[in-house]
């Protein structure tokens, strides 16, 4: 029961951020962005951040969702580096994201690619 229970919420955690991204995009983003006059109308970075900042929030629910089922779908041994795989990667996708998205001139890219280094620094 635990390991449905498990997989039930990854999968609501990923339906869940589909339908943020989606809607946040469409509903709110798209329409500040089309904005003539304003910050984000004068500011490229601002506009980027503000849509960049949106999805990551989805991201982290992906990374959440997939932590679970891997704790859900992982032998009992090998539950935790699973767990640990699946941080370093929503960290290091979060990288990628913030620095292409931004650039490279946001400042949080570099933090968030050693935060996924040091989260599988147990594994080692």
């Amino acid at each position: 029961m635990t390991t449905v229970a498990l997989l039930a919420v990854a999968l609501l955690a990923w339906a869940l951020g589909a339908a943020h991204s989606w809607l946040g995009e469409t509903r709110l983003i798209r329409p500040l962005l089309s904005q003539p006059t304003g910050m984000l109308a004068r500011s490229r970075f601002a506009g980027s951040t503000l849509r960049w900042a949106w999805h990551l929030t989805t991201l982290a629910w992906c990374g959440l969702g997939t932590i679970l089922a891997a704790l859900a779908l992982s032998p009992p041994g090998f539950q935790i580096r699973a767990a640990l795989m699946a941080i370093a990667a929503t960290f290091l996708a979060t990288a990628v994201v913030i620095a292409l998205s931004s650039r490279w001139k946001h400042f949080a890219w570099p933090i968030f690619v050693a935060m996924a280094a040091l989260s599988l620094a147990p594994l080692v």
